[in-house]
């Protein structure tokens, strides 16, 4: 996990343009983090372990869920602020894209795991296909 999280912050740069979900909403850096250590864990769990790329996954999920949790929260906080319209959107966004990553590990890792194709893009095609399902889950949160 530490040779993991070194490559990424390694890769890191400092971005000239704000960080963005694949359908092109603004998310933020700390959550841009996250989902590029979610795919590259998938990568290397699937490619170091396939038999138990599900398994490993499920602490990510883990995570995640926590990292949710604590949007939700500022979420909640957000709503009595009258001018923080950009906080709110941004926060939504932030939901939308960690949503979108746990339930790709929960229900889109067959072609990763089948081989067909490469995490990043298995993301961006299940992100974009069950949108509107994602979005629902969230703002039913």
């Amino acid at each position: 996990m530490t040779q993991m999280y070194s490559s990424i912050v390694a890769n890191i740069k400092i971005p000239r343009q704000s960080p963005q979900s694949p359908d092109g909403s603004h998310i933020s850096p700390s959550v841009e983090f996250l989902t590029k250590l979610s795919i590259e864990y998938v990568t290397m769990a699937n490619k170091e372990a396939p038999l138990h790329l599900v398994h490993l996954t499920r602490g990510l999920v883990g995570t995640l869920k926590t990292a949710f949790n604590k949007l939700t929260e500022d979420d909640m906080d957000l709503q009595y602020c009258a001018g923080c319209t950009e906080d709110k959107t941004l926060n939504y966004n932030d939901r939308l894209q960690l949503m979108s990553l746990m339930q790709f590990l929960i229900h889109g890792l067959e072609p990763v795991e089948q081989g067909k194709m490469k995490p990043r893009d298995v993301f961006e095609k299940f992100f974009t296909a069950n949108k509107p399902a994602i979005e629902s889950r969230v703002k039913g949160y």
